[in-house]
């Protein structure tokens, strides 16, 4: 549920979802759950309407968290970087947005820096925005250039 709230809409598959869920796990961790049963409490109606997880393919083999499943409470360190570890292109531009939002400007950095690099250049405009509002003018500066000069190219 927190790789959607930061900003991940693409359907993950069972093991990038087993990865993310311990960021939430206490230190130390319980006792360790069978995965299986898990799996299946999390896939099974809850209250004969909804479920946690609901498939994303025919095949069972992506999914995402339903949609009503969010909360106020701040994403742990883990959830972003498994956002980021986990993202399509288009989902760390949202990433991105998202982690502004939050104040987090080194999620910001990370989702949009790569994305400025390979000449996306809504990432270099909001790179450089980012980076200014840091104090970091110089580079600031380099990224909007750069997108002048994606714009100007076509």
């Amino acid at each position: 549920m927190g790789l959607a709230q930061a900003g991940v809409s693409s359907p993950l598959t069972r093991e990038q979802l087993h990865t993310a869920h311990t960021a939430y796990l206490p230190h130390p961790p319980p006792l360790p759950e069978e995965t299986d049963q898990a799996w299946a409490w999390a896939t099974r109606p809850r209250s004969g309407q909804a479920v946690l997880l609901v498939p994303a393919d025919h095949e069972g083999r992506r999914w995402r968290a339903f949609d009503y499943l969010t909360t106020q409470d701040p994403l742990p360190e883990a959830v972003w970087r498994t956002a980021l570890d986990m993202a399509t292109d288009q989902d760390r531009f949202t990433i991105g947005v998202t982690a502004y939002r939050a104040g987090r400007a080194d999620i910001t950095g990370a989702a949009w820096r790569s994305l400025a690099e390979q000449d996306h250049t809504n990432a270099m405009v909001n790179l450089g925005i980012s980076l200014g509002k840091a104090g970091r003018v110089q580079e600031a500066e380099h990224w909007r250039q750069r997108a002048r000069e994606m714009e100007g190219a076509e």
